[in-house]
């Protein structure tokens, strides 16, 4: 382990034995806060708060890979052939989807910017929707441990999405990018398995969004993850100012220039895979959410109930865009929710019944034509304009 997990291990040991209720968060402690941000992948339930008990997990799951090897696919860039295993196991039924119907079937593989939408949307949009037989399943892996090379990599108990495509009962797979590990030939790899036993298939790629300060002190390291966050923003990560209650924040300038970066590149991907796999492949365009609400909060003040773009503390994420420096606050996630039922289901979210009363209600409405507005501005969304939408 480096010297950051070491600290991270005998953090965890000093308050090995606090009582439940006094023991320190990410929110409330410096070193968890700290281990939350260089181990983003222990923070389990994709919440942006790591435990304790998560911690206490991580370094178990971390101390027990480390004494079986140090090498393995891990790290690699290399993408692991399948096992033999894998491909003969004879449980596939527990695979196949449980509820009836000719709702969509959807996969997702990601991270914790992906997990949020897939619960939304399964809980709450779905139902609204009147999406009858619409199911979905998530496998999760924080931060670039989320990654597709990193999801193909997932052997054993962790791989549950490889088994469900091979049943050919599900219809969609979405995957959350990242700045690496989510190459063409990484995306390739998933739909390439998929189309074997369903070749009616459709895969959605979900993008992300810089943090709330841009990236801060990662741009500024040696590490492989550093050199990537400056390959695809540059510089605009220095430009920053604080907020009201001191906290560092990008410039909307300078967010929308690493948004405009994050499209090129994304740009890149998606024309590559539509040569392989015309009509195929489409995506949605989460940071450009975080974009436009953006624009609305300071640009044009026109942004109900929500009045600061990143939270300072528990109690006013609502009424924040970042609940923490990189996870999103409750509007974006609903208006995420609403981008995947476009570019998804094809249907129109303004015709949904309202959702609350008053300023939340117009803050609803305005989500709604927020996610037709970033839909069909989206080349690859699949929804060229909205009279396509039912």
């Amino acid at each position: 382990m480096n010297r950051t997990l070491s600290v991270f291990c005998l953090l965890a040991t000093l308050f090995a034995t606090q009582p439940a209720w006094s023991q320190p968060t990410s929110e409330n402690n410096a070193r968890l806060k700290k281990g939350l941000k260089d181990y983003p992948e222990a923070d389990t339930d994709g919440d942006g708060i790591l435990t304790l008990k998560e911690a206490r997990a991580f370094l178990k799951k971390a101390a027990g890979g480390e004494k079986k090897s140090s090498g393995g696919s891990g790290d690699s860039d290399k993408a692991i052939e399948v096992p033999k295993e894998e491909l003969e196991r004879d449980d596939l039924d527990e695979f196949k989807p449980k509820i009836s119907g000719g709702g969509i079937k959807m996969l997702f593989i990601g991270h914790s910017l992906v997990a949020p939408v897939e619960s939304h949307f399964r809980k709450r949009v779905a139902p609204g929707a009147g999406l009858e037989g619409y199911e979905s399943r998530m496998q999760y892996s924080g931060g670039k441990t989320g990654a597709p090379l990193r999801h193909w990599n997932y052997t054993g108990g962790k791989q549950k999405t490889r088994p469900a495509l091979m049943t050919g009962k599900w219809d969609c797979l979405a995957m959350g990018m990242y700045y690496y590990w989510s190459e063409v030939e990484d995306i390739s790899r998933w739909i390439d398995f998929a189309l074997k036993y369903n070749p009616a298939m459709k895969f959605y790629l979900q993008d992300g969004w810089p943090a709330a300060d841009g990236g801060g002190s990662n741009y500024g390291g040696r590490s492989r993850e550093a050199k990537a966050l400056r390959e695809a923003a540059g510089e605009t990560w220095r430009d920053v100012e604080e907020d009201d209650r001191g906290r560092k924040v990008l410039r909307f300038e300078a967010f929308e220039k690493a948004i405009t970066a994050l499209d090129k590149g994304m740009d890149v991907k998606l024309k590559a895979l539509n040569k392989k796999y015309p009509g195929k492949v489409f995506s949605i365009r989460s940071s450009h959410a975080m974009l436009e609400l953006r624009r609305l909060l300071e640009k044009k003040k026109e942004l109900p109930l929500i009045n600061r773009v990143l939270a300072s503390s528990k109690r006013d994420r609502s009424s924040a865009l970042y609940a923490d420096q990189l996870h999103s606050g409750p509007a974006v996630i609903q208006l995420e929710g609403y981008l995947y039922l476009a570019a998804v289901h094809k249907r129109d979210p303004r015709k949904l019944p309202s959702l609350g009363k008053g300023e939340e209600a117009r803050l609803d409405r305005l989500l709604r034509e927020l996610a037709v507005k970033i839909t069909v501005e989206n080349p690859w969304s699949g929804v060229k304009k909205a009279s396509d939408l039912k």
